[in-house]
C-alpha cells in the first residue's frame, strides 16, 4: 500500500502557541526597554516658560490676587485660539520700571530709571508639555517657545499680551 503524505495544518493550538510566544517576547521587551514611550526629545517634555505681562495696574493685580486667579495649577489658555498653553507654576511681581536718558554721575554715565507707584510687571512661570521639531525649536499648540515671542495669555476673566522672557527645558536653561 502506498501511504498518502499528510499535509501539515495550522490549527487553533498552533495559533495559541504563537500568540503566547509573542506575548512573552513583548513582555520581555517592555521590561528590558523600560516602557514604550516616544523619544523624549521629540515631544511631551516638561517645559517651563516665564512670561512677563507689563504695566498691570495695581487695582487689576489686587483683583486677580483676591479672586485667586494667579494660583499654581490654574489653566492658562491662548486668548486667540482658546487652546490650553499650560498651568501656572509660580508668580512674582515687580514694580514697572521706566528707562530715561543717560545720567552723568561720578562713575561716568548710567541709564536713568524710575519705578512706577501703581503699575507692576507680572512674571508668570507656566509649566507645559512642549514638542520639539526637527530644528530643535519647542512649540506648544503652534506657539514657538522662544525668548521674546508673544503669548496671548488668558485665564478665566483676564487676558493680556505677554512676552516670553525665559525658557527652561529639563537639564537645560536658556535666559
Amino acid at each position: 500500500m502506498v501511504e498518502k503524505r499528510k499535509k501539515a495544518r495550522f490549527n487553533w493550538i498552533d495559533a495559541l502557541i504563537v500568540i503566547f510566544i509573542l506575548a512573552v517576547i513583548a513582555t520581555a521587551a517592555y521590561f528590558l526597554i523600560g516602557s514604550f514611550k516616544p523619544d523624549e526629545n521629540q515631544g511631551g517634555e516638561d517645559f517651563k516658560i516665564e512670561i512677563r505681562i507689563e504695566n498691570v495696574k495695581k487695582e487689576s493685580l489686587e483683583s486677580l490676587e483676591s479672586l485667586s486667579l494667579l494660583q499654581p495649577e490654574t489653566v492658562v489658555k491662548d486668548a486667540v485660539t482658546g487652546e490650553e498653553i499650560g498651568k501656572i507654576f509660580s508668580v512674582r511681581t515687580e514694580k514697572s520700571r521706566y528707562y530715561g536718558g543717560l545720567v552723568e554721575d561720578e562713575n561716568g554715565y548710567t541709564l536713568g530709571t524710575a519705578e512706577s507707584e501703581d503699575e507692576y510687571d507680572v512674571y508668570i512661570t507656566i509649566s507645559t508639555d512642549a514638542e520639539q521639531d526637527s530644528r530643535g525649536i519647542y512649540t506648544v499648540n503652534g506657539i514657538r517657545m522662544l525668548i521674546g515671542e508673544t503669548v496671548h495669555f488668558k485665564i478665566k476673566s483676564f487676558a493680556a499680551t505677554a512676552y516670553i522672557v525665559k525658557t527652561e527645558v529639563p537639564n537645560e536653561t536658556q535666559t
